[in-house]
């Protein structure tokens, strides 16, 4: 009877593990700028200012996006925070965004543009 029990406790919680890893891969309609805009607003507390250094936020294209990892994935769009100082670029944090298409503030990225993100 017990090996009953932690049988079908084993069923439920791969079941639900999997469901959980499918729903998560599952790509937004819609890339907004104003996603970009909550992630930086999230990890920003967590940088060290420092004075003299600039911040900026790069969205990359999906071509772009797709080099950068490791397998392809034809919603991808990766997001990097970086630091400038004395022209060196120093990335501190990166986020992958999945969505089928972009806001209209983020139309430059189906060009093949990169979108630049100055933080004050």
């Amino acid at each position: 009877m017990t090996k009953f029990i932690i049988g079908t406790i084993l069923l439920v919680c791969a079941a639900v593990c999997a469901g959980y890893f499918h729903y998560r891969k599952k790509p937004v309609n819609l890339l907004k700028l104003r996603d970009i805009l909550n992630w930086i607003d999230e990890i920003l507390p967590q940088i060290p200012k420092e004075e003299g250094v600039k911040l900026e936020v790069n969205i990359l294209p999906n071509k772009e996006s797709q080099d950068l990892l490791k397998h392809s994935d034809k919603y991808a769009y990766v997001a990097i925070l970086q630091k400038i100082e004395n022209d060196k670029n120093v990335v501190l944090r990166t986020k992958v965004f999945r969505a089928k298409s972009v806001d209209i503030d983020l139309e430059s990225l189906k060009s093949g543009n990169i979108v630049v993100i100055p933080i004050e």
